[in-house]
């Protein structure tokens, strides 16, 4: 049976509650990209906000997302501060350009571009977002050949590869200056319980034992240059 728009929307809202309790998870995505964060960034896909309230310290931040529900709930979280605002929002339509005026300096895209149709216009949109110099911090799921009933649950049109995901980074105009596949048990995990036994979510519990062993994978990841892994990380700057 196909899903309803409804469905598709239900779906992904409990995936981003169920990651709002992936802490250490969360912070090692962010660990990959801080160094190259500004001070004045737009956040692509904000969900639940939490990217964002790693970020929300910073000059300006601007979260965007296309659920009304999302801008409404982050708006009541960070109520009351002049350097926050969020705005529902498409990257991939023109309209997002109006944005320009804010003069971002980074944009944050965590595990967004796989939802997008047109994620050559969405990165192209975000190329001409961006002043001079500045940075995309872009993380999307990896491997094809694992995509599967998680992936359909969780909207996604297809998962990347390095050759794939630079060829799109670059054609939109930025030149690359880090890439690197992350989480390899990670990887191992979503081919098995999507692929394997078709489950539609990492089981809670899993979820929550392995972020407790997030410190270690990190720390031992850390130390070579992994051939894949669950995740995509790019580091790529407007020229």
């Amino acid at each position: 049976m196909a899903l309803t728009d409804n469905d598709r929307y239900l779906n992904s809202k409990e995936i981003q509650r169920r990651l709002t309790y992936a802490v250490n998870y969360n912070n090692w995505l962010f660990s990959q990209v801080e160094k190259y964060t500004g001070n004045r960034m737009l956040e692509v896909g904000c969900a639940l906000g939490n990217f964002t309230k790693k970020i929300i310290n910073r000059d300006f931040i601007c979260a965007i997302d296309i659920e009304e529900e999302y801008i409404e709930v982050i708006k009541s979280f960070f109520k009351g501060r002049d350097s926050f605002k969020a705005v529902k929002c498409d990257i991939s339509l023109p309209e997002a350009l109006a944005l320009k005026v804010n003069r971002f300096d980074t944009i944050l895209c965590f595990n967004v571009l796989e939802h997008i149709k047109n994620d050559d216009i969405a990165l192209r949109h975000m190329y001409q977002l961006l002043e001079s110099r500045g940075s995309l911090c872009l993380i999307v799921p990896a491997f094809q050949s694992i995509f599967g009933e998680m992936d359909k649950t969780d909207n996604h049109c297809l998962r990347y590869n390095k050759k794939i995901l630079l060829e799109k980074v670059r054609t939109a105009g930025f030149q690359v200056l880090r890439v690197r596949y992350i989480n390899v048990l990670g990887f191992l995990s979503w081919w098995f319980n999507g692929k394997i036994l078709r489950r539609r979510y990492v089981p809670y519990r899993q979820m929550l034992i392995y972020d407790k062993i997030i410190p270690l994978v990190s720390a031992i990841e850390g130390l070579i240059n992994l051939p894949f892994g669950q995740s995509l990380v790019v580091i790529a700057i407007k020229q």
